[in-house]
């Protein structure tokens, strides 16, 4: 997916990452971005939950954690990444193994890219309720 989203470069931030060969891949990666599908990372999650006994299959409700934040990647490219997890799963929300990555792009947190980059998201998670 690409994205037109403007690549902000402070030098003054501190760097989250500052590992030389994922900063310049990143750097290489600029305008792209990743999505995955809500329903797919469900299907691989369901029937395990199911087994656990913490999702009840003749109870069609998942509750959603949603949520999001930005990384500074060698000073030189904002990354933002979204994720979900499964509320019902109580034992491993705080365990960000237990987190999906749903969106992933290079770019800031403003309300614009945002709403362009969780278009797709938003669809997928609209076509669940029907």
């Amino acid at each position: 997916m690409d994205v037109n989203t403007e690549t902000q470069v402070d030098q003054s931030e501190e760097a989250d990452i500052d590992d030389e060969l994922i900063v310049q891949e990143v750097v290489g990666a600029v305008g792209k971005s990743s999505y995955r599908n809500v329903k797919d990372i469900l299907q691989y999650l369901i029937p395990d939950l199911v087994q656990k006994k913490i999702l009840n299959p003749y109870e069609p409700i998942i509750h959603f954690w949603i949520s999001g934040d930005g990384r500074n990647v060698g000073r030189k490219v904002k990354h933002v990444m979204i994720t979900i997890a499964i509320l019902d799963d109580k034992h491993t929300l705080n365990q960000p193994n237990y987190h999906y990555t749903t969106v992933l792009y290079p770019g800031c947190e403003d309300y614009e890219s945002l709403l362009n980059i969780t278009a797709p998201l938003y669809r997928d998670l609209k076509n669940l309720t029907l």
